[in-house]
């Protein structure tokens, strides 16, 4: 008997041939070949089937592992940000961030016109022992009850005045004289309470644009602390931003590599319960 067998290409088909006297012998030897061979690739098939299943099904395991670590990762970061949408209180410290700059461009103007005037009462304070008033307080002073009493003084004595000249009174008439004195006392009377007035008037508003000013600085350095927190909260949330979608892309990535390894999965078993193709 002589039999040979040699693989047909690069597949799994082999050709077998035999030489001897006797056909049915052939037949017989032949299909036992046949049924060994085919034998041997159920089982070869079979090992490598059980092997990616047991490979896809750790795989599966792997992912689903992967996609609850994720979930809970995703969970955590929103909690940490303590809002319920990242990307609303991203916009929302944007908002705020915004806002407290304009506050304190608003607030670093009236700091310097603060301070402008302050050095100029300050300045007109050192110029000499007579101060020189600023006009408004001069015009604040003249509303003084007090002082427009003594006004109404001034105008009657000097209205007494007019009438004794009016009459021939002259100058050294002891009735214009007595006259003039009074005048005299009553304007001086006037200008000292001016004076006072004007100095209570000046040390009042130096008091009130220090306590101004004092106040502007402390809303500017509250200010400046709210928009550090702001800051730190926006870059916070970008932060978290950024984390949240390379987390969904890696959810993405894995929900795909499961739907495949599932089809995969279900491919194998379907070809599994298949009888091995006759490949002789």
């Amino acid at each position: 008997k002589s039999v040979s067998a040699r693989p047909v290409g690069q597949t799994n088909l082999i050709r077998l041939s035999m030489s001897w006297r006797n056909a049915e012998d052939v037949a017989i030897i032949v299909n036992a070949v046949d049924r060994a061979y085919q034998e041997y690739l159920r089982k070869q098939e079979g090992a490598d089937t059980v092997g990616k299943r047991e490979a896809l099904g750790k795989r599966l395991t792997e992912i689903r592992a992967e996609l609850e670590r994720l979930e809970s990762q995703r969970n955590r970061e929103i909690e940490e940000g303590k809002v319920e949408s990242i990307k609303e209180g991203t916009n929302a410290e944007e908002i705020k961030v915004i806002s407290i700059e304009e506050d304190l461009v608003l607030i670093g103007q009236s700091i310097t016109q603060s301070e402008s005037m302050l050095d100029r009462y300050r300045s007109l304070a050192e110029q000499s022992s007579i101060v020189n008033y600023p006009d408004e307080l001069r015009s604040e002073a003249e509303r003084d009850a007090v002082y427009i009493d003594f006004q109404g003084q001034i105008t009657g004595l000097k209205t007494d005045e007019m009438t004794l000249i009016n009459r021939g009174f002259l100058e050294d008439h002891p009735d214009r004289i007595a006259i003039a004195e009074r005048i005299k006392a009553a304007e001086l009377q006037r200008d000292q309470y001016m004076e006072q007035q004007l100095a209570k008037l000046f040390n009042a508003r130096v008091a009130s644009i220090k306590t101004q000013l004092a106040g502007l600085l402390a809303s500017e350095t509250r200010l400046r602390k709210e928009l550090d927190e702001a800051k730190k909260r926006r870059e916070d949330l970008v932060r978290i931003r950024v984390k949240l979608d390379e987390n969904e892309q890696a959810r993405i990535r894995l929900t795909d590599e499961r739907a495949e390894s599932d089809a995969s999965l279900k491919n194998m078993e379907t070809l599994g319960s298949n009888d091995v193709f006759s490949r002789i």
